[in-house]
C-alpha cells in the first residue's frame, strides 16, 4: 500500500497555528490548481483524481476531535467525494493539538502526563 499525508486546513477560518490554514509568500511550491480552500468539491476531485493515478491507496489526514475543522472538512466533504473513488483515508490523531490540556514531563527515565486545568 502507498500513503500520501494530506492536509484538511486550508481556507480555516481561524487565526493560522504554524502556518495552517493559509497560504504564504515564500513557498518553494505552489498548488497547480492556485490557492484554494480544503472545502472545494472541485478541488477534492481532483486531488483524488491525482492520487488515485498517482498509485496512492490512502491519504493520511490530521484529525484534532469531534467537530473540529478537520473532521467535518474530512466527514462533509471528502467522504461524500470519495465514495466513487477507491482512495481510502487514514485517521492522525493529532493530540498535541486535540487535547491541548497535557503537559509531557520527563523525570528520571520516566514520562508522564499531567492535566493543566484551564
Amino acid at each position: 500500500m502507498l500513503g500520501a499525508y494530506y492536509y484538511l486546513w486550508y481556507g480555516k477560518p481561524t487565526p493560522p497555528i504554524l502556518g495552517m490554514g493559509e497560504w504564504k509568500s515564500g513557498c518553494s511550491n505552489w498548488p497547480v490548481l492556485a490557492e484554494y480552500n480544503s472545502r472545494d468539491f472541485k478541488t477534492i476531485n481532483q486531488h483524488l483524481i491525482w492520487a488515485e493515478r498517482a498509485g496512492i491507496d490512502f491519504l493520511a489526514m490530521s484529525w484534532l476531535g469531534p467537530g473540529s475543522w478537520e473532521d467535518i472538512t474530512l466527514k462533509d466533504y471528502y467522504l461524500s467525494v470519495a465514495k466513487d473513488s477507491d482512495i481510502k483515508f487514514c485517521i492522525h490523531y493529532d493530540s498535541s493539538f486535540a487535547l491541548n490540556k497535557f503537559r509531557l514531563n520527563k523525570s528520571k527515565n520516566q514520562v508522564s502526563f499531567n492535566f493543566q486545568e484551564e
